[in-house]
C-alpha cells in the first residue's frame, strides 16, 4: 500500500478529520521552529520556561510565546480526540495502522524519509493514546510492584 500524503485521499471520515487537524498542529510546530530560528537567544530558555532576559517587548519571543502556548493547546486537542475514536471502537487502531502508521514507517519507531510532518504528529499522538488508553477507553494501570514476601 502507498503511503498517503494528504488528508484529502483518506476515505475514512474521521480519521480524515483527524488527519486534517494533525496538519494544523504541524503548521503551528513548524511556525515555532521559524520564530525560534528568527529570534534566536530571544525566546524562552526551554531549561526555565522563562524569557531570556530583555525580550518582553520583542515582537519575534512574544509571537513564539503565542504559537507556542497555541500549539501545545491545538496537540492536547488533537489527542483527546484521538483518544476518543480510538475508545469508540477497538478496530479502529487497525484502521489507523493499515491506512497511515504502517506504509510509513520502515520498522516500529521508525520514519520512512520524507513523512509529512502531519502524518508524524498523528502518528505520534494515536501511538501514545493506544498505548495509553485501551481500546474501551480506559487508562492502562501500572503493574503492582512485585512484594517482598507475603
Amino acid at each position: 500500500m502507498l503511503p498517503i500524503g494528504e488528508p484529502a485521499r483518506i476515505d475514512h471520515p474521521r480519521l480524515r478529520d483527524l488527519a486534517e487537524q494533525a496538519v494544523w498542529v504541524a503548521k503551528l510546530e513548524e511556525a515555532m521552529e521559524v520564530l525560534e530560528d528568527l529570534a534566536g537567544d530571544a525566546y524562552p530558555d526551554a531549561s526555565t520556561d522563562a524569557p531570556a532576559e530583555g525580550v518582553d517587548d520583542d515582537p519575534l519571543a512574544v509571537a513564539w510565546e503565542f504559537v507556542q502556548a497555541r500549539w501545545e493547546d491545538e496537540d492536547r486537542g488533537l489527542e483527546e480526540r484521538v483518544v476518543t475514536w480510538l475508545a469508540a471502537d477497538p478496530e479502529h487502531w487497525s484502521i489507523f495502522r493499515l491506512i497511515l502508521l504502517d506504509p510509513w514507517q520502515v520498522a516500529p519507531g521508525q520514519w520512512r524519509s520524507g513523512t509529512p510532518r502531519w502524518v508524524r504528529t498523528l502518528g505520534t499522538d494515536t501511538i501514545i493514546a493506544h498505548f495509553r488508553d485501551d481500546p474501551s477507553g480506559r487508562q492502562h494501570q501500572p503493574d503492582p510492584a512485585p512484594s517482598d514476601g507475603p
